[in-house]
């Protein structure tokens, strides 16, 4: 919660700007970065630091780097990328990988239409790029009775570029299995649109230990559609931001995306890689519990601290890492005046910090 929001204060130019003033707050809700506790089982993973460092010596990088792949893409319920780990390219931040499709996209020359709301970083580093880009209301993609003709009629760019589920709203087109998304990649085959997919809150769509999407590269796959997707670690597990972006595409652009992204790094470290899948381990050991009770249980803190003020929060479709209440108008990257009143606050924090952040805001609210 920043104070840079009220009436009267400077305005930001993006959303990180508002996080980074957060950091320095007793009560940060502001960025959806995992920063609960460890359960017991990641406590374990953090006992054995040093004998993970250890191992992390005398492995080989090519065989860190595919045990994380198999054991990341396994724990998402992604068969297909399990069987051809090559084909995942790791960065350090999903943001880098956004990075590497914008730079893509840009070289391209390619026009976009991309989600809203969604969080507005993603939205900067296609400005930064100098991309041509149109907004695309959630609704269509996910609340359409016929999704496909629904594209057709609000017609698509040379890109779409859709968050699933989104951030901040949670909302989703695996509500109903496949279908909808099947829809999508349809049309995107039929008119010739690449698809770019942000996958890095699908952790979220868990049913306890299943995972709660179909294997989707399988889908894309057989589509023949031309797709960039990335998936990410940091929104879910509590690694004290040590985490990994993960960047996949179809056949069609696969070499063109993976010299843009060795032009960027080489790896990502082996110790890291270690550590999250030591992370991704426990959590399947506990069915996803530890991470989904915790977010149940704040988010229900936050309800009942809502009570009688005259924020409320919006159930979300998939129940993802943040609170969608009412946006700032960063989101609304289209149109600021849209988002003027709504927040979003995360939700993976420590419960006994998470109340009294809670009990913070209801304060603040409840002033005369």
């Amino acid at each position: 919660m920043s104070t840079h929001v009220a009436t009267g204060a400077p305005r930001l130019p993006d959303l990180t700007q508002y996080e980074l003033e957060a950091l320095e707050g007793r009560h940060n809700v502001s960025d959806a970065h995992a920063h609960q506790r460890q359960s017991r089982a990641e406590q374990k993973v953090i006992d054995a630091l040093p004998e993970i460092w250890d191992r992390s010596q005398i492995l080989t990088q090519a065989d860190i780097d595919k045990e994380f792949i198999r054991t990341f893409f396994g724990f998402q319920g992604q068969r297909t990328m399990v069987e051809a780990p090559e084909r995942a390219l790791l960065s350090y931040a999903a943001s880098v990988a956004m990075t590497i499709v914008a730079t893509q996209l840009r070289l391209r020359r390619a026009t976009v239409t991309l989600i809203e709301p969604c969080f507005d970083n993603l939205h900067d580093i296609l400005v930064q790029n100098e991309l041509q880009i149109e907004p695309m209301p959630e609704a269509v993609l996910f609340r359409s009775p016929d999704v496909y003709a629904a594209l057709a009629a609000h017609g698509v760019a040379d890109v779409l570029i859709l968050v699933d589920p989104n951030n901040p709203t949670g909302e989703t087109s695996f509500t109903d299995g496949s279908s909808r998304f099947e829809e999508i990649v349809r049309f995107c085959v039929d008119h010739r649109k690449t698809l770019v997919l942000d996958f890095s809150f699908a952790s979220f769509l868990h049913s306890g230990a299943r995972p709660g999407r179909p294997d989707v590269y399988e889908i894309l796959e057989r589509s023949g559609v031309s797709y960039m997707a990335i998936e990410d670690t940091g929104k879910t597990w509590p690694t004290q931001d040590v985490k990994c972006g993960i960047l996949s595409a179809s056949s069609d652009i696969w070499a063109e995306v993976r010299d843009l992204h060795t032009g960027v790094l080489l790896n990502v470290s082996p110790f890291a890689l270690q550590v999250l899948t030591g992370f991704i381990e426990a959590s399947a050991s506990e069915g996803f519990g530890s991470v989904l009770d915790l977010l149940a249980q704040n988010r229900r803190v936050l309800t009942d601290a809502l009570r009688g003020t005259d924020l409320e929060i919006v159930a979300p479709t998939a129940a993802v890492s943040v609170a969608w209440l009412r946006l700032h108008p960063h989101f609304f990257w289209s149109d600021h005046q849209r988002g003027e009143s709504y927040v979003r606050i995360a939700l993976a924090r420590d419960p006994v910090a998470f109340a009294a952040s809670a009990e913070a805001l209801r304060v603040a609210l409840m002033r005369p």
